[in-house]
């Protein structure tokens, strides 16, 4: 581990080292305190963090992190400074700070270092699931554009020769049942793929201390088997292009109670949905949507044991939208809060997986809390 420090005072410096010597004793600390210091540093193009002032002698914070952008663009930016004016941390974090810390704090620095990298951890993991991801489709383009050439060659011949049509098709519907199966195997292998990167979430969670840490991780997870659950349902089903959402609604929740350790017969379960095919573009948003919901209320809805029911509804409309309805009888969703609002990431990942649907969002706090979410779909029946 090697960290670059920039900052024109020596005893913030040492500040900064002596708190994080005590989590990481093996970390190496580079210290600069001028441009040429800083220069010659980043050129080394080797650190795994880096720690800058607001306010240097010679430039600031703002200045620092652009150049860290431009020379090592993989590398997260801290900023630590005694100006507390929030413009400034808005300013920051707008252009691309990993976070912001005041130097009256200093013992959340090792807090703040290890989210950071953890951040950065989890995006490496995800980079290369999506690189693997782009691979496995461009081999699959591949395979079929090979496979389009050979049909468009049997058409010529077709053209050219009646006798031998039917054996033209034959081959046709062979090469079709080709791309199915190719397509099956690719709904296979992307569920593997994304099995995979959630058990290696799992053994990391096992080695974090941190509660909340662990908490993230685990709901990160929980999202990723959400859509894993997708396409092992399309790969069971034998299509490859809709998935029968009902039964999917049903297997995820079932799965969600059971990884929530709710106790047998504190929270009833209650699941009412319409059968309906859907696209897999829509499925996979609606899935993880319903995960934030369910996730909510077993995490919030019945604190210290409280039994209570959770009911779930799933509907197609006559005019072509389908209602997705997610209420508890539990203690009631905050007055004050304002879920449209509010920096929780759950409730933002719900808000923003509505808008992807083009869907409305209603909160009820009657009897407890129910969520509705209306959105249009055209494979709705």
């Amino acid at each position: 581990m090697k960290f670059l420090i920039v900052d024109d005072n020596p005893g913030d410096r040492e500040l900064v080292v002596r708190h994080l010597r005590r989590e990481f004793p093996d970390a190496v600390f580079v210290e600069v305190f001028s441009r040429q210091g800083f220069e010659e540093a980043i050129a080394q193009r080797n650190f795994d963090l880096v720690f800058t002032d607001y306010q240097l002698h010679w430039t600031d914070g703002l200045w620092i992190l652009r150049q860290c952008q431009e020379h090592l663009p993989h590398t997260p930016v801290i900023m630590i400074t005694d100006t507390g004016g929030e413009e400034i941390a808005v300013e920051g974090m707008k252009a691309g700070l990993s976070d912001y810390l005041l130097k009256n704090h200093p013992s959340r620095l090792p807090i703040v270092v290890k989210e950071t990298l953890e951040k950065v951890r989890l995006r490496r993991v995800h980079e290369e699931t999506q690189e693997a991801l782009r691979q496995a489709n461009e081999a699959l383009e591949a395979k079929v554009a090979e496979r389009t050439r050979e049909l468009q060659q049997l058409t010529a011949v077709l053209q050219a020769d009646n006798a031998a049509r039917q054996e033209a098709q034959a081959q046709l519907q062979a090469l079709l049942k080709e791309k199915e199966v190719l397509l099956n195997e690719m709904n296979h292998r992307v569920k593997n793929n994304l099995q995979i990167v959630a058990s290696l979430l799992s053994l990391q969670a096992d080695t974090i201390q941190d509660a909340n840490i662990r908490s993230m991780i685990e709901e990160s997870r929980h999202r990723i088997n959400t859509m894993a659950l997708i396409h092992e349902t399309l790969y069971q089903a034998g299509d490859v292009a809709q998935v029968e959402f009902a039964t999917y609604v049903r297997t995820l929740v079932t799965q969600l109670f059971e990884a929530s350790g709710v106790s047998p017969g504190q929270i009833s379960l209650e699941v009412q949905a319409d059968a309906m095919p859907l696209e897999l573009t829509t499925a996979i948003p609606c899935g993880l949507l319903l995960n934030e919901l369910v996730t909510n209320c077993l995490k919030h809805a019945f604190p210290e044991q409280r039994s209570g029911a959770i009911r779930i509804g799933l509907k197609a409309n006559a005019d072509g939208h389908v209602t997705l309805q997610v209420s508890d009888t539990g203690v009631g969703f905050p007055e004050g809060l304002n879920f449209r609002t509010t920096e929780s990431l759950g409730l933002q990942l719900i808000r923003l997986l509505a808008e992807q649907l083009r869907g409305a969002i209603a909160l009820e706090r009657l009897g407890g809390t129910t969520f509705t979410i209306t959105f249009p779909v055209s494979s709705a029946t």
